[in-house]
């Protein structure tokens, strides 16, 4: 039987690597500056899953919605540190019961994507966690700019720059 692979959404840091260098150059408090930054990030996406969740973009416009779906969304995640490495949980809690994880998932066939055998998934869903590549391409670099940005107020905050 073969494992189901986990999926995870990863950013690229590479761009805010230099970024997180210099503000540990000013000699501040570096692990809490990327953790409020990346939590800041989390609670982003977690209100705009919670916008994707809206009936009009669920299968069949959500006449069979009950909303439990919304309660496991995660809202406001606390980073969790591991040495260097700084993780945070976002998407839905899947100990709850919701539909999270069907509403996101498809698949690419000629012609379009399709959902589950029962279902289409939620197009802004897979925006925000993948399967509409380009989409979700764009919104990791939105992601991606909002945290360089909070970064390089840091710096400034704690250099004294404007």
């Amino acid at each position: 039987m073969a494992k189901k692979k986990k999926e995870r959404f990863n950013l690229d840091y590479s761009a805010i690597e230099e970024l997180i260098t210099n503000l540990d150059e000013t000699q501040h408090d570096v692990k809490k500056i990327v953790s409020e930054t990346l939590e800041e990030a989390g609670r982003k996406v977690g209100a705009d899953t919670v916008a994707a969740l809206a009936k009009p973009n669920l299968p069949r416009h959500g006449i069979y919605s009950t909303g439990r779906t919304k309660e496991t969304v995660v809202l406001n995640p606390k980073t969790e540190w591991s040495g260097t490495l700084a993780t945070i949980g976002i998407g839905f809690d899947f100990s709850k019961e919701g539909a999270g994880g069907f509403l996101i998932s498809g698949y690419y066939r000629s012609g379009g994507v399709n959902g589950t055998a029962k279902m289409a998934p939620d197009l802004e869903l897979q925006k925000i966690y993948g399967g509409w590549a380009k989409a979700h391409n764009r919104y990791k670099k939105e992601l991606q700019q909002l945290m360089a940005e909070k970064i390089k107020q840091s710096i400034d905050k704690n250099t004294g720059g404007s």
